[in-house]
């Protein structure tokens, strides 16, 4: 079942998007289980998203754990009854003033896919830098395919008795949707010293009226919401949410 929480923080220094992976070590620093955390080292696909979302000068940490045992592990273990932290980076003091938790069960997400209405037109915002690796090399553009893929790989992941990634299913995805619009910039994101280069904004998508099809997407993005797009996302990249759009009368 994934979980997210969001927590309303306070801090004398300033805080920002490139602090990201700061707070990924805090995560990982208040896990108890330390073989828990040799697996996630281990494994590139993790079940679990952190990000900061920062607006009108307040900062939110928002954490998702796409599975009981990520959640129990990472969060419920220490963090779920901690006031505050220290970032080691500059000893800096981070006091949590609010907390919100809510959670999508697995049934509510299927059941999506029997909707009896569904929008054709989406709008999907990137609220950090995001990015794609495709052979080899980093895509800093929305492209549907490697959306798609890179939402079943996560879910797939996740939930090792359900699988959503296959190459047929792909393809109509991409045929029966399309870009129709876009307000993107290219936002750089440190990491380890080095910089990434990724898009935040929005897209606005048209699906085909092929409602079992608009099912799935709105199922895929639903779960992005909580997994994030693309790469880094334990880092604080590729932090997304759709939004439905009324047809232009």
């Amino acid at each position: 079942m994934p979980y997210q929480v969001r927590l309303a923080l306070k801090s004398v220094y300033e805080l920002n998007l490139q602090k990201s992976t700061l707070f990924h070590g805090v995560l990982m620093e208040m896990a108890t289980d330390s073989a828990y955390i040799d697996f996630l080292h281990e494994n590139k696909l993790h079940p679990f998203t952190q990000h900061l979302e920062i607006k009108n000068d307040k900062c939110g940490w928002v954490l998702s754990f796409l599975t009981d045992e990520s959640y129990d592990k990472l969060y419920q273990a220490k963090l779920a009854n901690c006031q505050g932290f220290i970032l080691k980076h500059n000893n800096q003091p981070i006091e949590i003033i609010e907390r919100k938790e809510q959670s999508l069960s697995l049934k509510e997400l299927n059941d999506l896919l029997y909707s009896a209405q569904t929008p054709t037109i989406y709008k999907v915002e990137f609220l950090t830098p995001t990015a794609f690796k495709s052979q080899g090399s980093y895509v800093i553009f929305p492209d549907l395919r490697l959306i798609y893929q890179s939402i079943m790989s996560k879910y797939d992941a996740s939930y090792s008795n359900e699988t959503l990634k296959d190459p047929d299913s792909l393809v109509e995805l991409c045929n029966k949707s399309s870009i129709i619009g876009y307000s993107l910039r290219t936002v750089p994101f440190s990491l380890e010293g080095s910089r990434i280069n990724g898009f935040c904004g929005t897209i606005t998508l048209r699906l085909s009226p092929n409602k079992t099809l608009n099912n799935f997407i709105n199922l895929l993005f639903t779960f992005a919401s909580y997994s994030g797009v693309g790469i880094k996302t334990s880092l604080g990249m590729g932090a997304c949410r759709i939004v439905p759009l009324k047809p232009k009368s």
